[in-house]
């Protein structure tokens, strides 16, 4: 372990000479995916060393360099000069986990397809890697971190496990075929990390805590516009029905409406063609924005 930084907190040597090395070759018009994961598990002190690297890498780095949203992605980069760090923190506990997960890569590959000229490092830090899709986990990232717990000692964190680019490829391959086992690929060194704090720990709580309370809404607006989709759906089929059938003769408003169990006022709207736009208003009315 060495000393680094103005800040003065250890990092370990062999990580440092790998991180020297990126920060050399991005003056080479490179952009650098770092991935920064937990061994499937929360907790495990991947964000505090994700901001410990973020730092050595970028000596200015900030709040203003850190997103829960990926959404926030390019904002975020745009505003940035080249070879500073992007540090995405992946905030998506009690979410529908597989439709958080596909939203994040799309955004993370609309964003990466135009991302390269910026050269710069995006810290990509979530439980699981091979949750990832192969372009991001395997073509566009350059290496894998892997935070664990000691093996006698499940609760122990501050170790990691460093995959180069070949190594990350193969694990990827493999550790997806045993269940995601991340020790199917020898990494190329293991070691250890410290608990210090780059940033504020109570201010980065809650500016999670914050961004999930956002998410859960947005979680919440997409089942709920779901649902009314499918609802719209069967009440359009339905309105169709009653149309063809009242078209056709078989069938007067009345009897429509003692078969189908209404009053006969909410059928003339469906045979007179328009209920669709009754009820497009009212359900636009109900909507809820999800504050941005």
């Amino acid at each position: 372990m060495v000393k680094v930084t103005d800040r003065n907190f250890y990092m370990n040597e062999y990580l440092k000479k790998n991180l020297d090395i990126l920060k050399k070759k991005i003056r080479q018009d490179w952009y650098f995916i770092i991935i920064i994961s937990g061994s499937n598990r929360v907790r495990i002190g991947k964000s505090t060393l994700a901001q410990q690297i973020s730092y050595y890498l970028d000596p200015k780095y900030s709040f203003d360099n850190l997103t829960f949203e990926s959404s926030r992605l390019k904002g975020i980069s745009l505003k940035l000069p080249k070879y500073r760090v992007v540090h995405y923190d992946e905030a998506m506990a009690g979410l529908d986990a597989k439709r958080a997960m596909e939203t994040m890569q799309k955004d993370l590959l609309d964003f990466l397809a135009q991302a390269g000229q910026l050269n710069q490092f995006l810290m990509l830090v979530l439980p699981d890697f091979f949750v990832l899709n192969k372009e991001i986990a395997t073509n566009q990232s350059i290496c894998l971190i892997n935070c664990y717990t000691h093996t006698r000692d499940i609760f122990k964190r501050g170790y990691f496990a460093f995959y180069n680019i070949y190594a990350k490829n193969k694990l990827y391959y493999w550790g997806r075929k045993k269940g995601g086992d991340y020790w199917t690929t020898k990494p190329d060194f293991t070691g250890d990390f410290t608990n210090h704090q780059v940033l504020n720990k109570p201010e980065y709580r809650t500016r999670k805590r914050k961004a999930l309370e956002q998410l859960k809404k947005a979680d919440i607006y997409y089942k709920y516009k779901r649902l009314m989709d499918r609802y719209l759906h069967t009440m359009n089929q339905r309105n169709n029905l009653i149309g063809h059938i009242h078209k056709e003769g078989w069938m007067g408003t009345n009897a429509i409406a003692n078969f189908v169990g209404v009053k006969n006022s909410s059928i003339t709207p469906i045979v007179t063609n328009k209920i669709n736009q009754k009820q497009k208003d009212e359900i636009e009315g109900k909507e809820f924005e999800v504050e941005a």
